[in-house]
């Protein structure tokens, strides 16, 4: 999410026409991530975690996963009747060409593309396979090898039919820039290994239709064309003929010809009448056909009718009437007797299910599952018609859902049908056989999830819930593979098997399920498996060791299952492995877990105890107890010493298992998390278990320190309870699951970006750090008691100052940025000017002072610190200074106020954006509000012992909220009792009332001390760093984080932002003051360009990068270094608003157009003017050189009259003479290109 960007900080792109205002120059960082490291665990408990070995600082803003598979769209028979031909894809994110054998249905191959396939057409040699779809490009496969023949470009829209003409030297589509396109199929063979497919450009374009092109179709003898499309017409076009060769002119072409030109030297063939024009459907003409004898022509259309016209007369012959939706598809049968019909779409949508929790079952209960959420009703009808009498012969075998494509078989004996939702039936017509079902897995279904796994080679995701289906990702690729029926009921628990190949399932229906996942192949519509038979109720949990040995299940029925696997893999047919049965829990077991030495087993149940087992003899040799709830989650650390339980108590429990003199196991609890805040759902562990995620019930995703059993991150997203997670085997990885019906992915924090500048040379730690308002200048305080001045822009030292006997401890700005005020330890304030010179020195505080903060008009200066006292100064006090009235009151001196109430340090000091208000707060745990008019307390927020402290305090823009840093470190009682947890949160403050405003805090804001906060100039943004080395930008109204990263190598002491730049600096105790971008973007920029009065409406770089040209509606024309640096001249004479500008290829010229038609040619060294031409008497909107410099090509047009012709006029540079004028399409030409050779030019 980018902050709001004020008008100083707008940008444009280069060459693009947006009239902004500026523009800056932009630089990609490399988005490096380090590669984790492996580290032994040799201590007692899991190793405390480091950014450098393991990520923990997640994205807290998650993606959701691809649920859905590439639609089905059409399917068509080759003219031999061997191969069966689907295309499929979800507009540009997917596409796939499904072969079959036919009439088997047995599947052949798949054919992937990166964008949706929508039709396919069959030559009639059965040899190319012609697909198309949503890239606006025609693929021609060889039908034997699948290697691409070639690809047809000139569509500028998705492309919706293809069809061969009956001699296969043509090819006619359909698109949706309203056209239809005839093209000549090349003959080559498929290019040589690694070479770029030839391309080839239509001969013809047909245009009439108001709307998009739908459908077309071609008449046997390849003289007719029908058409059919959104503009509820079908037209019936005469076959054009290619025109014989003819030579390139030198001509301006319109921009959407553009791409026809450059491919095919002759130019379409433009035909815009139609031979007829068949209205009498009333909404979008879906599908057309045309009998072999090119008699008669059949439209199908969203109207819900078909309708069969005489191709000859255009009289509608029939009206084909029944359908309960919109008719998608039209065939008609080679004996041209019968016609078959397609219809479908959704017909009702089911409301939102409510959120529930899925209760345990009462105590002999034999069935329960939370309601099956209600699918929608779709429409779907096949129907076959006598074509003369318009008679519904039969109605066929519906689909699930709409049938898009309908087609007869060559010999007419069969129909192929084909659904959105990855079906497809070939249906014998006399009905001596049943339908030859084509299914592709399932889209992914609405399903409260229950159970998540990834596969330990870190391929593959799985994911199951009360959809009693199981779903399979390519997590690598973040791709879906698909989803099927798996169980008879609610699917509660998945497992993959260590090699990655199998997936064990476990259900409500008391079953397991092993899936040969390595084994599933696009062709299946799940993979294979084996059921086993043994719980006596439900599922819950299922567990393989890491050895792959044994796979542990356990249930309601309160028993945990030990299969043997090791001899039950080599005879797989038999009926199932053999199993030991663990029996001890008194309630359901919920969860299980292997220790990875695969020696032990853990086990967790809603009796509130954690179980440890012996697997070599399935003994219990330990048992922990403590929580006061119900436990549903178990983890163990890599190391198997630390186990983790989560309680329906809202606590998390680390426990360790010693053993005892008599052998036995005695657990001990050696951390607790205390109250998460909701019940536990799901626990994981990451995999070298340096992070420890929970799920709740309240939808809440929890990052802990395992270690120091401190909480990290919260992470929200989900919106009910978190019932299932896991994390990738790298750990850079973290999939939950819930009861909201969504899946989500979290994954590490991106490598921050490279700070725009480092200032360097303090010889202690930067306590403090100041940003002019003006952006120039940069300023830092430091330990070693001195300030030094730094230019933004350049990073240079201007000045080195050594202010402070002590430590400096904080620096501010006035607003105009002509003065600042430093504070430190010696007790001083001391103001100067921007340039470091002295200006004056106030003595008054008693001990260290910490803050300082301007009033708006810079007439005050409020200081405070140890001396728990808040004083006020007149900074424009000299002595001999009589009197200076301030808000209705005298003041005699150079202090005006002294504030007291504060029972501590005062960290936090601001005046409101009015300068009628002044904020203080401390350490004393205090809150207090001054009004300025009387010095009066208006309000406050009395601390406690547990208040915690505040650390930071910032207005809002708008002057309604005080955002205070608020910080608390754990309170332990002399009896070692927990009596305050640890938290670093930010509260939101109502300005009016001084009271925290409801619901509107930050909870575990950062996993160290806040240090300091910043809001950005919309006030919907707030920037904050922390000693955790973080900086961290909150979305307000949202209550979460949009991003966050490390950004010292120690604590960070302070941060200043310029919202108006979006720039934030940072200071830390690395001894180094960064500057970032706090739009936190992957792109820094590296030049900031300003300096235009009005909008800019063009620039230019120069061919050698090295200039930057721009103009606009300040008459200026700017010549600019695109490094970092100063503008190199500007050319200010007194012309009108500057719309256009152009540097020549050799760097010599600069040229410019105006808006009074005009253009002038400018030495690019000197900004001398060397000619001026007149274009035109309306605006210059482009400009471009030649390649050789010596000829100059403008674009001109009236802006407020668009249907009139704009103008492009070739120019001799050197004497600014005419050459040749080009009269260009309707409306104004707002670009202009030359080709390299010189040769052509194109406008738009």
């Amino acid at each position: 999410m980018r902050l709001h960007r004020s008008p100083r900080s707008r940008w444009l792109g280069l060459g693009v026409l947006l009239a902004l205002g500026m523009l800056p120059i932009w630089a990609i960082s490399q988005n490096v991530q380090p590669s984790p490291t492996a580290t032994p665990m040799d201590t007692s408990k899991p190793a405390a975690a480091s950014s450098s070995e393991e990520p923990y600082l997640f994205q807290v803003s998650s993606t959701n996963l691809p649920t859905t598979l590439p639609r089905w769209w059409a399917g068509k028979i080759s003219p031999d009747g061997k191969t069966l031909a689907i295309s499929a894809g979800n507009t540009t994110e997917r596409g796939e060409i499904w072969l079959y054998d036919f009439p088997s249905g047995k599947f052949r191959s798949l054919i992937a593309h990166k964008a949706g396939m929508r039709q396919v057409a069959i030559s009639p040699d059965s040899q190319t396979l012609a697909a198309a779809g949503f890239d606006n490009t025609i693929y021609l496969y060889d039908l034997k090898t699948l290697q691409i023949k070639a690809t047809g470009v000139g569509h500028t829209g998705s492309i919706n039919s293809i069809v061969f003409t009956s001699d296969g030297k043509r090819i006619v589509t359909g698109g949706l820039d309203n056209s239809v396109r005839v093209w000549i199929v090349p003959t080559n063979s498929p290019p040589a290994e690694k070479q770029p497919p030839p391309s080839f450009a239509p001969f013809a374009v047909l245009q009439g239709h108001t709307n998009w092109v739908l459908s077309v179709a071609v008449s046997k003898d390849g003289k007719t064309i029908v058409s059919g499309g959104r503009d509820n017409v079908a037209r019936i076009w005469d076959m054009p003929e290619p025109a014989p060769p003819g030579k390139l002119n030198w001509k301006v072409r319109e921009i959407s010809k553009t791409i026809d030109a450059v491919l095919n030297p002759n130019s379409p063939i433009i035909v815009t009448t139609p031979r007829k024009v068949l209205n009498g459907h009333s909404n979008t003409v879906e599908a057309v056909a045309i009998s072999e004898d090119g008699k008669t022509v059949v439209t199908g259309s969203w109207d819900m009718t078909a309708k069969s016209w005489n191709a000859a007369t255009g009289e509608n012959l029939k009206t084909f009437t029944g359908h309960k939706a919109g008719v998608w598809s039209v065939a008609i049968s080679p004996d041209g007797k019968t016609i078959a019909t397609s219809a479908g779409n959704t017909a009702a949508t089911p409301p939102p299910q409510p959120q529930m929790l899925m209760p345990e079952p009462p105590i002999g209960s034999q069935s329960f599952a939370p309601p099956a959420q209600q699918t929608p009703q779709f429409i779907s009808e096949v129907r076959t018609w006598n074509l003369a009498d318009a008679k519904m012969i039969a109605e066929h075998p519906r689909h699930e859902r709409g049938v898009s494509s309908v087609a007869y078989s060559g010999d007419g004996k069969r129909l192929v049908t084909v659904a959105e939702e990855g079906s497809a039936k070939i249906i014998a017509l006399d009905g001596s056989s049943a339908p030859v079902v084509l299914r592709r897995a399932l889209n992914a279904p609405q399903q409260i999830i229950l159970a998540v796994a990834t596969s330990p080679d870190g391929k593959l995701l799985a994911a199951g819930g009360d959809g009693k289906q199981i779903s399979l990702w390519d997590i690598e690729k973040k791709e879906f593979r698909g989803a099927w029926a798996a169980h008879d009921d609610v699917v509660s628990a998945l497992a993959f098997s260590p090699d990655s190949k199998t997936l064990v399932s476990g259900s409500y229906d008391r079953m397991l399920k092993f899936w040969q996942v390595d084994q599933w192949k696009p062709g299946d519509s799940a993979p294979p498996d084996r059921t086993v038979a043994g719980h006596t109720n439900w599922v819950f949990a299922v567990a393989f060791s890491k050895d792959g040995k044994y796979l542990a299940s356990g249930g309601y029925d309160k028993l945990i299952r030990l299969w043997d696997l090791a001899n039950w893999k080599e005879n797989w047919f038999s009926d199932a492995p053999q199993v030991k049965v663990l029996k001890g829990h008194t309630a359901g077991v919920r969860a299980l877990a292997f220790t990875p030495d695969s020696q032990r087993l853990a086990s967790v149940s809603a009796d509130r105890s954690l179980r440890l087992w012996r697997v070599s003899d399935g003994d219990s040799i330990g048992i922990a107890r403590g929580h006061k709830g119900a436990l549903r989650a178990i983890a163990v650390s890599p190391d198997g010493r630390t186990f983790v339980t989560g309680s329906e108590d809202k606590s998390v429990k680390l426990w360790q298992f010693t053993a005892q003199k008599d052998g036995s196991l005695e657990a001990k609890e050696t951390s607790d998390f205390g109250d998460l805040g909701d019940m536990i759902a799901s626990i994981a562990f990451s995999p070298r278990g340096l992070t420890l995620s929970v799920g709740l019930f309240n939808g809440q995703v929890l990052l802990l320190d395992p270690a120091l059993g401190k909480r990290r991150t919260v992470m929200g997203g989900h919106t009910d309870s978190v019932s299932a997670m896991t994390f990738g085997p790298n750990g850079r990885l973290l999939v939950t699951g819930g009861y909201d019906r969504t899946m989500r992915l979290w994954e590490p924090q991106q490598p921050p970006p490279p700070p725009i500048l480092t200032y360097a040379g303090h010889k202690d730690a930067v306590n403090t750090v100041a940003l002019s308002p003006d952006g120039r200048l940069a300023i830092t305080g430091s330990r070693d008691g001195s300030l030094r001045i730094y230019d933004r822009q350049t990073g240079s030292e201007k000045s080195h100052i050594v202010a402070h006997a002590g430590g400096v401890h904080h620096v501010t700005f006035t607003r105009d940025s002509q003065r600042f005020a430093s504070v430190g330890a010696d007790k001083v304030v001391r103001v100067w000017k921007a340039d470091g010179g002295k200006l004056a020195e106030f003595t008054g505080h008693t001990d260290g002072v910490l803050q300082a903060a301007f009033s708006p008009d810079g007439k005050l200066l409020a200081t405070a610190g140890k001396d728990m006292l808040v004083r006020v100064w007149q900074t424009d006090w000299k002595p001999g200074t009589k009197v200076i009235k301030y808000f209705g009151r005298e003041l005699n001196g150079p202090m005006v106020a002294s504030l007291s109430g504060h029972a501590g340090s005062i960290t936090a000091l601001s005046f409101s954006p009015d300068g009628k208000l002044l904020a203080s707060a401390g350490a004393d745990r205090n809150f207090r509000l001054w009004e300025v008019a009387g010095w009066k307390l208006k309000s406050e927020i009395p601390g406690s012992a547990t208040n915690g402290e505040y650390a930071a305090l910032a207005f809002s823009p708008d002057g309604k909220t005080i955002a205070l840093a608020h910080n608390q470190d754990q309170m332990i009682s002399p009896c070692g009792d927990l009596l305050q947890q640890q938290f670093r949160n930010i509260m939101l403050v109502d300005a009016a009332t001084g009271k925290p405003r409801e619901g509107q805090q930050f909870a575990f804001a950062h996993n160290d001390w806040i240090t300091g906060l910043a809001w950005s100039a919309d006030g919907k943004n707030l920037v904050t760093s922390s000693r955790d080395m973080n900086v961290r930008l909150w979305d307000v109204a949202g209550n979460r984080i949009i991003r966050q990263f490390k950004a010292h190598e120690a604590s960070i002491s302070a941060i200043s932002l310029d919202p108006e730049e979006e720039m934030v600096a940072t200071v830390g105790d690395d001894r180094a003051a960064r500057l970032w971008n706090m739009s936190m973007q992957q792109v820094v920029a590296r030049a900031m360009v300003t300096g235009h009065a009005g909008q800019i409406w063009f620039a230019e770089m120069s061919k050698d990068g090295k200039y930057l040209i721009s103009g606009g509606d300040d008459k200026i024309v700017r010549l600019r270094t695109a490094l970092p640096g100063s503008e190199t001249f500007k050319i200010d004479g007194p012309f009108p608003a500057v719309y256009s500008v152009a540097a020549s290829p050799d760097g010599k010229l600069l040229a410019s157009g105006y808006g009074d038609g005009t253009i002038r040619i400018f030495d690019s060294k000197t900004g001398k003017q060397l000619v001026q031409m007149t274009a035109d008497k309306f605006r210059v909107w482009s400009l471009v050189f030649t390649s050789d410099s010596k000829r100059l090509a403008s674009g001109t047009g009236d802006w407020d009259n668009p249907g009139q012709p704009g103008t492009v006029k070739l120019w001799d540079v050197a004497g600014g003479k005419l050459i040749r004028q080009f009269t260009g399409p309707s409306g104004t030409i707002f670009a202009v290109a030359i080709s390299p050779d010189g040769k052509t030019l194109a406008a738009g």
